[in-house]
C-alpha cells in the first residue's frame, strides 16, 4: 500500500476484498499496522467470491476486542473495538458490506441481530461501508430508509452528503453519534471513492 491518505490513517476498512479462506494475511499486510482482521466469504466455485471485508489497525492503536463478525451473501459486517493513546474511551469501528441483491428486511434484520449483540447506543461507534440502497431502493431519495431506522433505532447521524462513486451516487455511508469531518477522495484503484472521517483530536480514530 503507497496511498498516503490510507497509510496516515489509524484505521482502514475496506470491502468487497474478494479474499478467501485460502489466502494467508501475510501477503497482505501493510507496514506500520496491525495483522489484518478478515471476515472472508466461503466461495464454492473455482472463481473468488464478489465480497469480504478487511479492517487494517495502526500499530499505536490497542486492538480491544476484534471477534464479532456475521457474514451472507447478501449482508456482512464486523466489529472491531479500539483505543488510541490518549482517548479517554475506546471506539467502535463497524464495517458494513450490504448486496445489490439485498432486499431492505434483510438489511434491517441482520443490523438489528448484530447490534443488539453490541453496545451501539452508549458507546462511542462508527458504522461505515457500502450501503447499496439504491439498488433496494431505485428512487431519488434512496438512502432515507437506512438513515431513519440507524437515528431512530441507535442515534447515529448520516454524514455523507457528497457521491462516493464516480456515477454521482451516495452508496457509501458513514454513521456515528458525532464527527469532526468527512470528505471523500477519488482514487486510481476503484470507482468508489475513499471516505475518510475523523473525530475531534481528544477522541480521534
Amino acid at each position: 500500500c503507497k496511498n498516503p491518505n490510507l497509510l496516515a490513517s489509524d484505521v482502514i476498512v475496506l470491502c468487497e476484498t474478494r479474499l478467501t479462506t485460502r489466502d494467508t494475511s501475510e501477503h497482505f499486510q501493510i507496514d506500520g499496522f496491525h495483522h489484518v482482521i478478515r471476515v472472508d466469504q466461503v466461495s464454492t466455485v473455482s472463481c473468488r467470491p464478489s465480497h469480504g471485508l478487511a479492517m487494517y489497525i495502526r500499530g499505536n492503536v490497542q486492538i480491544l476486542d476484534s471477534g464479532h463478525s456475521l457474514s451472507t451473501d447478501k449482508f456482512e459486517i464486523m466489529l472491531v473495538c479500539v483505543k488510541k493513546v490518549g482517548c479517554s474511551v475506546p471506539t467502535q469501528i463497524v464495517g458494513v458490506y450490504v448486496s445489490p441483491q439485498a432486499t431492505w428486511s434483510i438489511v434491517a434484520q441482520a443490523l438489528s441481530r448484530f447490534f443488539t449483540e453490541h453496545d451501539i447506543v452508549s458507546t462511542k461507534t462508527i458504522v461505515l461501508g457500502d450501503f447499496n440502497m439504491k439498488s433496494i431502493f431505485p428512487e431519488p431519495n434512496y438512502n432515507n430508509r437506512i438513515q431513519m431506522f440507524m437515528n431512530t433505532m441507535y442515534n447515529l447521524q448520516q454524514f455523507v452528503n457528497e457521491p462516493t462513486v464516480n456515477t454521482g451516487s451516495v452508496l457509501d455511508l458513514c454513521f456515528a453519534h458525532s464527527l469532526a469531518g468527512i470528505s471523500t477522495l477519488w482514487n486510481h484503484w476503484s470507482d468508489h471513492r475513499i471516505l475518510c472521517a475523523s473525530f475531534n483530536d481528544t477522541e480521534q480514530t
